[in-house]
């Protein structure tokens, strides 16, 4: 940065997911509000759409900056929506038995993975563009966050309670695509897993 900041402030919970939104805004949950906050107010300095319903879950951006996604709590549903004005594009139903734990895309947007929470803990991988189940398998814990590997859609990492670490292949099965899950095992029988990232140059896990 050459020159002084600024700070824009805004409200909202404790756990609101800060999601940057291009053209130098972000995106946050607040109750039953997605607020969208400028730093130049080049889309007025703010935004807010309101959501009916028993209040916002999981927030997550496209990738494309157009559309954003997000689940309402104890609803099996999750709905994408018009960056630009809020607006219903679609509603994805039976996504999960009650709630929506993790929402996550690829760099590109093509596919995204949900995991539900309780009581399914069910994993699907989606591709996105046609909105068609890729693969889906129950959970073997509880997660709470995961990522795609940058270089292909067909594997991922997921963040489960505990400090447990699992790596997840789409994998070619007898009757199509299957998700296979593999723990990543901590170097002592006495440490946990509490962070990972994926090297956007060669695609390797890094896990602490």
């Amino acid at each position: 940065c050459d020159g002084p900041l600024s700070l824009v402030h805004f409200f909202g919970y404790g756990a609101s997911p800060l999601l940057y939104s291009g053209d130098g805004s972000v995106v946050y949950s607040c109750g039953n509000v997605v607020c969208r906050i400028s730093h130049d107010h080049s889309v007025g300095r703010k935004q807010a759409f309101t959501i009916e319903g028993l209040g916002i879950g999981i927030v997550a951006m496209h990738p494309n900056f157009k559309t954003f996604v997000h689940n309402e709590r104890g609803s099996s549903s999750v709905w994408v929506r018009n960056l630009s004005d809020g607006q219903l594009v679609t509603q994805i139903e039976d996504v999960a038995e009650i709630d929506v734990d993790v929402l996550v895309f690829t760099p590109d947007g093509s596919a995204a993975a949900t995991v539900s929470g309780v009581p399914d803990f069910k994993v699907i991988v989606w591709d996105w563009s046609q909105q068609q189940i890729i693969a889906s398998r129950r959970a073997p814990v509880r997660f709470s966050s995961g990522s795609f590997n940058p270089y292909t859609s067909d594997q991922l990492c997921f963040q489960g309670h505990e400090g447990l670490l699992f790596v997840c292949n789409v994998v070619n099965g007898a009757e199509g695509p299957e998700l296979e899950m593999e723990k990543v095992e901590p170097p002592t029988t006495d440490s946990t897993f509490s962070a990972h990232v994926w090297a956007p140059s060669d695609g390797r896990l890094f896990c602490a």
